[in-house]
């Protein structure tokens, strides 16, 4: 064929043909700058590429040839040889450019090039928006980049060091596009040859498109420009759904599928659904402004590439990182490139999109109040936001929609119901840090969901895979399975000790506290008599009635510490927090209550020792009076510990310092309240801290430290300061200071007089407590035991009085 030929309203042309049209080719100047180089427009810099490579490499000949881009607008004026004006095009007309100003170099053919481009040393392709873009199209076809030119480094590196190129350049926004370009195109066809050659095949064109002059048909530029301006361009979703139907079409030739009484392929299937009754259900969740629904399907989409990918690709890892990053973008392309268009997406989707459709207002739920996996909070989750789920929110609704999609002509919604009533526990009692464990539990779901029809009839085994999930937890969800076959008493007992909010199916504690568990590890079944059954519910009602009591608002909803309290009065049940120690908190992985309560699967050593605490202090609390009340009790008749914990146990504003629950504790005798969670933090000494609240306040009080003014205490946030007590008594002009100091097992108190010598006679009247060094500012300095410090500062406060 002729590189011009007529075809239908148009001219179907060559990029080299449209120059034997016209001598010129100018964007004019109310177009706006180059955009397909942009940071913004990778997907479509990447897709158009990957078109016009795949076109360049067929054979000649090839059926499907040329590539056809479709209609190109403009205009040019009557007579002569005059400029042509892209309207529409300039976009891909720019990238064409570009593509044989490359290929002419790669392949030596630069010659040819220049041949039909140049007029002198002008473009015949140029750009009217900016002199800059002009000059800059001028330089470029009048410059080949010397040999081993690509290997120098990035190709747009190459070209802004040369002489030619202006600084200036790079404010314009069309060469900096255009440089991205050229760098892109060099990655794409670097290692390519004799494509400049088919570019410009004079017969048997590659890439054409169909040239419109809209003079030729009577239409004015103004006139084309608002009809474009009114045009609705095709959304990004209708652009994925069209190249993906015919994805599905290659990739399911068969007619396996029924539609109307019909045998059809999958394509004419998910064709044929997408726009009625699927449509239908995303209606009801669409974008009240723009009145569509194009993101919420995305956002679907997204969710199941991450969920259906298989977790030993060794791909997978980084793919999965970026499915779950806000600030990636995927394109059909990026989808397709990275193999998500498979087989595992595509029949999970029209087989959870088939059994989620024909509801009245929404997705249609199998598990219509299911307390465990709400269907359509987890739908609108998925929609609205795909990258904000969790690991165990990722994990779920993988269970759930690879259930779906495994049986879904065999749907039963009470095995449904067992199976994410397991799954949810499992996963959400797993501590998820990356991908990898995420991957873990993928894995394990796919290995579970052959049993998932009957998944406790599975989980009653004697060997169950634990791999993936949490062990102990996959041990308790066993247990519960035997006692959940035993009775319906069990099942009503279990279902509502789960459904507390701060438990969430982790409630091992209660079956260990009652004596369940190890009953059941005798024989890994429930085979006890009723008798004994009756006994081990009673006891599990008590404990979960108490443990309800404690953490349905929480430890801190029984104000003054109460509940840390009374459990110091059993042990240090502390955990360790990297350097410090934590006295636990509701949320948080490593230190909250319900990490402490899971103890360990071994049932011994310290994690074991401590939760016992719990039990010993639930069997002390009285459920005829209320909580706080018992708890209150059980402290006030609590003997003395005769340690650290003492100060914590009977001043609540001692443990109320600690803001985030945690101290520093460097030897029984050196602890740190912290107000944050580390020493460059505010943090007081426990000891001195603890006689300020106390002892000193109530002297204060009762007017003991008179004539010294109220005591305070002054924290530090450095470890080379030590916090301490300090009180003020102005005497005559001078200033006197006592301070308190926690020093071991006694306290040091310093008086000083502003450097002056203490007042005559002050020393006659400390009778009692005598200096153990005098300072040479004239200062006292005095070591007392603890059980005497309210004596010692009585006697100092008498004998400033006396001065």
């Amino acid at each position: 064929m002729n590189a011009i030929v007529e075809f239908g309203i148009g001219k179907q042309v060559t990029f080299k043909g449209l120059f034997e049209v016209h001598a010129f080719v100018e964007v004019p100047i109310i177009q706006r700058d180059y955009a397909q180089g942009r940071a913004s427009e990778t997907e479509v810099r990447e897709e158009f590429l990957s078109a016009l490579y795949a076109a360049l490499m067929k054979s000649e000949g090839d059926s499907s040839l040329p590539l056809d881009l479709d209609f190109i607008y403009g205009s040019a004026p009557p007579g002569g040889r005059m400029a042509f004006s892209p309207l529409d095009g300039q976009q891909r007309l720019t990238t064409l450019f570009l593509l044989h100003w490359y290929l002419a170099w790669n392949d030596g053919a630069a010659d040819d090039f220049n041949a039909f481009i140049r007029d002198g040393k002008r473009s015949r392709f140029t750009y009217t928006v900016r002199p800059s873009s002009r000059e800059f199209f001028d330089a470029l076809v009048c410059w080949t980049p010397p040999e081993g030119a690509a290997q120098a480094g990035v190709l747009s590196r190459v070209i802004v060091d040369q002489p030619w190129f202006f600084r200036a350049w790079r404010l314009d926004p069309t060469i900096q596009s255009a440089l991205a370009m050229l760098d892109a195109i060099h990655r794409r066809f670097s290692g390519s040859s004799g494509c400049y050659a088919r570019l410009v095949h004079p017969t048997q064109p590659y890439i054409t498109f169909q040239l419109l002059d809209l003079r030729s048909f009577g239409l004015s530029d103004d006139l084309y420009i608002k009809m474009n301006a009114r045009g609705k361009p095709l959304t990004a979703f209708e652009t994925f759904k069209a190249r993906l139907e015919n994805h599905i079409g290659n990739l399911f030739p068969r007619k396996d599928h029924t539609l109307h009484g019909k045998p059809v392929t999958l394509k004419e299937y998910f064709s044929h659904k997408i726009d009625t009754v699927w449509g239908d259900l995303f209606w009801h969740y669409r974008n009240n402004e723009t009145m569509l629904f194009d993101d919420r399907i995305m956002h679907l989409v997204r969710t199941l590439a991450t969920v259906t990918r298989d977790p030993d690709a060794g791909t997978s890892r980084a793919l999965l990182t970026q499915l779950r990053s806000p600030f990636s973008s995927f394109s059909f392309l990026r989808y397709r490139d990275e193999g998500c268009l498979d087989t595992a997406l595509l029949e999970t989707l029209v087989a959870t999109l088939d059994v989620w459709s024909g509801g009245k207002d929404g997705i249609r739920p199998i598990l219509a109040g299911f307390p465990y996996y709400d269907e359509r909070k987890a739908f609108l989750d998925v929609v609205s936001d795909s990258t904000k789920l969790t690991y165990a929110e990722l994990v779920q609704f993988h269970a759930y929609t690879t259930y779906l999609r495994r049986y879904q002509h065999q749907l039963q919604p009470d095995s449904l119901a067992d199976w994410m009533r397991v799954v949810v526990n499992l996963s959400s009692n797993t501590s998820y840090d990356d991908v990898d464990d995420f991957r873990r539990s993928v894995k394990a779901v796919n290995n579970l969901i052959e049993h998932a029809q009957d998944i406790l009839a599975y989980l009653r085994q004697p060997s169950v895979d634990s791999a993936g999930f949490f062990e102990q937890q996959m041990r308790e969800e066993q247990l519960k399975a035997h006692l959940l076959a035993r009775s319906d008493d069990w099942r009503t007992r279990i279902l509502k000790a789960e459904a507390h909010p701060y438990f969430s199916g982790q409630i091992e504690f209660l079956f260990q506290f009652s004596g369940v568990l190890e009953r059941w590890k005798m024989h890994q079944a429930a085979d006890w008599s009723d008798g004994e059954d009756k006994t081990l519910q009673s006891k599990f009602d008590d404990y979960f009635s108490k443990a309800s009591r404690v953490f349905s608002g929480g430890p801190s909803a029984l104000g003054d510490k109460r509940w840390e309290r009374a459990l110091l009065t059993i042990g240090d049940y502390l955990l360790a927090a990297g350097r410090n120690r934590h006295f636990l908190q509701m949320y948080g992985r490593d230190t909250s209550w319900k990490r402490f309560l899971r103890g360990n699967i071994e049932g011994s050593g310290e994690a074991e020792r401590k939760r016992r605490y719990v039990k010993e202090l639930l069997d002390m609390v009285d459920t005829d009076v209320n909580l706080s009340a018992s708890l209150e009790r059980i402290i006030a008749d609590a003997p003395a510990t005769n340690d650290w914990r003492e100060p914590f146990i009977r001043c609540p504003a001692v443990l109320e310092y600690c803001q985030f629950h945690m101290i520093r504790y460097q030897s029984p005798d050196r602890i740190y309240l912290l107000r944050k969670q580390r020493m460059n933090g505010d943090h007081v000494e426990l000891y001195s801290y603890h006689l300020y609240r106390t002892v000193l306040q109530d002297m204060a009080a009762k007017g003991e430290l008179v004539p010294f003014t109220a005591p305070f205490y002054r924290s530090v946030n450095t470890d080379t300061e030590e916090p301490h007590i300090a009180m003020e008594c102005p005497s005559d002009g001078t200033k006197i200071m006592l301070t308190v100091f926690n020093s071991g097992k006694k306290f040091e108190m310093k008086l000083s007089f502003g450097g002056q010598p203490a007042p005559v006679g002050l020393k006659d009247r400390l009778t009692g407590v005598s200096p153990t060094t005098e300072k040479g500012n004239g200062g006292l300095s005095f070591n007392v035991q603890r059980d005497s410090v309210r004596t010692a500062i009585k006697t100092i406060v008498l004998a400033v009085q006396g001065s």
